[in-house]
Parts: structure tokens; sequence; C-alpha cells
């Protein structure tokens, strides 16, 4: 795996935890007002409702307002340098990782490895707004087995205080330490040359877009790729999705579709108040079922016996007539850690018809998916870290180092 130190700007120490941001907090209008607030850059229809994503309006004002931010002294400019992060939650988990470039030409010769299918007109809308603001904003993440000696090198660089510390508006603590010793970067990468092949874990479009880019642009395929956060596959944390489905079907439609289609079906007592770990679950307001997917009748292929796809292949299209989640404007997905409460709360205020839950996909499945070229449905998974945007920010390289 070819990896390169890259050309950044960082937060100026003090302001990290005005510009960074997530876009999973439920107040990003608010946080957006913060003058500071890379929101402004990434979602500027936050502050101006007119703006349209993907417009030249739209780009223009990101650019207009990633300018401000550097001519205010919000965001210093670095020279080439690999990083190392560590995201610590506030439940405790800490999440530890390598941000460094990858070569352009490592995801086109096939050894970064995705698992999910990209839409063209998203790829392209990206690749665009990267090209207005000549950089990236936020790391993919990539995962697979490291070398033990990434993890010995990791602890001497936490041994000093990090680069860059702030806290996030969800409470997680994010740190950053800048290795920019020649000779420890060499280290790195001849370490990293040794990786046959790393997975993509999140970001699928953002990695498209910026290789879309690179290509589009003619740079260096060599010394311009993608930012990724590089992190052991065992220390990542996955959860599914939920499947929302949003008609209405009787109960014993579900049961006679699960009886047709030989799966096993069973009617709990009551309202569970937790989805079993390792089942499937189908919730309306006349029950919770737990149903579990029969021998199939022909051979299926890793990917299309993976429950998730069985669920969308086998019964959804008799029980619902929904043929394809990734259009179908009937179905929707919700993070698998969503409590059932608010679950329940969905079926009584009639937002939904039914909700479908379903046990997490490991990252040996995401892996032999990616291994065959095989792809799975669309929000097949839910995976921690999440990382800020803005909070190392990439800018591409032409030629040597500035």
């Amino acid at each position: 795996m070819r990896v390169f130190p890259i050309l950044t700007y960082t937060p100026n120490p003090g302001r990290a935890g005005n510009i960074a941001c997530t876009t999973q907090a439920a107040n990003l209008a608010e946080l957006a007002n913060h003058p500071e607030s890379y929101l402004r850059v990434v979602k500027p229809q936050l502050i101006r409702e007119e703006l349209k994503p993907g417009s030249d309006e739209f780009n223009e004002a990101s650019v207009q307002n990633f300018r401000e931010l550097i001519e205010k002294g919000a965001l210093q400019k670095n020279g080439a340098a690999f990083w190392y992060y560590r995201q610590i939650t506030p439940e405790g988990r800490q999440f530890e990782g390598w941000i460094t470039g990858i070569a352009e030409l490592d995801y086109e010769n096939g050894m970064i490895k995705k698992h999910e299918n990209t839409i063209r007109d998203k790829e392209s809308r990206l690749s665009r707004h990267i090209g207005e603001l000549q950089s990236v904003a936020e790391p993919v993440l990539l995962a697979g087995s490291l070398p033990e000696e990434l993890a010995v090198m990791a602890e001497a660089i936490k041994d000093r205080k990090p680069d860059v510390t702030f806290n996030d508006p969800l409470k997680r603590e994010h740190s950053l330490w800048a290795i920019r010793d020649e000779a420890f970067q060499l280290k790195i990468q001849k370490t990293f040359d040794a990786i046959p092949a790393l997975y993509i874990a999140d970001g699928h479009h953002r990695i498209a877009a910026t290789c879309l880019h690179i290509r589009n642009s003619r740079l260096d395929p060599l010394k311009n790729g993608v930012m990724a956060l590089v992190m052991d596959k065992k220390d990542l944390n996955i959860k599914s999705f939920h499947r929302i489905i949003h008609v209405q079907a009787p109960a014993w439609k579900l049961e006679e579709t699960c009886r047709i289609m030989g799966w096993s079906v069973l009617k709990l007592s009551g309202r569970e108040k937790e989805t079993k770990k390792d089942g499937l679950m189908a919730i309306s307001k006349e029950g919770t079922f737990q149903i579990s997917p029969g021998k199939p009748a022909v051979f299926l292929d890793v990917a299309a016996s993976l429950d998730v796809a069985r669920l969308e292949n086998e019964i959804f299209p008799s029980l619902f007539g929904i043929e394809n989640s990734r259009i179908d404007s009937r179905i929707s997905f919700l993070r698998g850690d969503t409590p059932n409460e608010i679950l329940f709360q969905m079926l009584d205020d009639g937002k939904t018809g039914w909700i479908f839950t379903l046990p997490a996909c490991s990252m040996d499945q995401v892996e032999k998916v990616a291994d065959e070229g095989l792809v799975m449905p669309p929000k097949s998974t839910w995976v921690e870290p999440k990382l800020m945007t803005g909070m190392l920010i990439m800018r591409f390289m032409e030629s040597g180092k500035s």
C-alpha cells in the first residue's frame, strides 16, 4: 500500500472545537451559525436556504466561506506530514489510527477494496466540490489487518503532547499528533508497503469523488490520493441499520410470506425492550415477530446470503412491493443503536408501517464481499468511529512539497 505524508490545514489551537464539525449533531443549523464552523463550507445551505447542493452558487459560497476561515487565521497551513489520531467517546471507548495519503493508483488497481456501489451523480457532484475547494476535509475510513509494528510506533508517538486536541458537541475527545520527522515517515511508508489491501469501512462516495477529481485534473496519481484514517479491523465498532417501511401490511401477510419463502416466524409476547443481537425482528402495531431465513432454494453468493440481502430479496418484494431499496422512497434507514422506545413511538405516531431490525454484519463479512468484487445492499453497516469534518483538511500536491 503506497502511502505518503499529506499537505494540510488544521484548526488553530484553541479554536478546533468551533471549526471541526459533525453532521451527526442534532442542532446543525445552530452550530452553523458560529462564524468559524466548517459546516459553512460543506453545508452552506444551513445559513442560506436558497442554495442547492451542486449548484454554482452553492460551490461559490463554499469557496468563499473556506477562504474566510483561512484569511481570519482560523485555519493554519501545514507542511507534509503523517498524522496519528485518537477519539475517546463519553463511554470511554477509544478509536485510534493513522491518517495518511494513499496513492490514487492503489484505488484504481483494486488494493483499496469496496463493498458498496456509488451513485454516479453524487460522485460527480462531490468531485466538483472538491475541485472548487482544492481540498478534502474528512478522511475516509479504511480497515484491515495491520502490522504489529505500527502499534509499537503509535505508542512512541503518543508519548508527547498532541498537536491538536478538542471536544465536539457529542462530548467526544479528539487528538491529533503530526509526524514530520522524515526518518519516521520513511519507516511508516515501508511498514505500509507490506499491506496488500485495505477495505473501505466508511466513505465510498468520498473516495470515488476524490479519485475522480485527481484523474480529471491530471494530478500525479502517486503524489495525490485519498486522505484516509487507517485502523486495524478489530478496533472498529460495527452496528446494523434498521429498515423503516413507510407502507402498511397486515401481520398475517408477513407470516404467510415467511412460510412461502421457507422462513421461520415467531410472534413474541409484548414489546421487546431490546432487539435480538443475533436475530432479525419485524415490528408493527400488531406485534413483534422474530423471523429467520431458511435454507435457500438456489445457490447464493456471499453477498446475497447476508440476512439483510435475503430480507430485501425474498420478503420485501412480496410483502411490500419493494424491489430495489436503493431507489424506493417507501423504505428508509435508521442506525441500529436507536433505542426501541423510539422505534415504538414511530409506529404509534403513524410515521411508519413496519420496522425491521437486523444483526450487525462483521468486518470479515465485509471483506469477503469485497474480495469477491460484490456489493452489499445500501446501508448494511454503521461503522464507528465517525470522524469530524474540518479537523484535518488535505490539500492536493502537484509536485514536491509546499
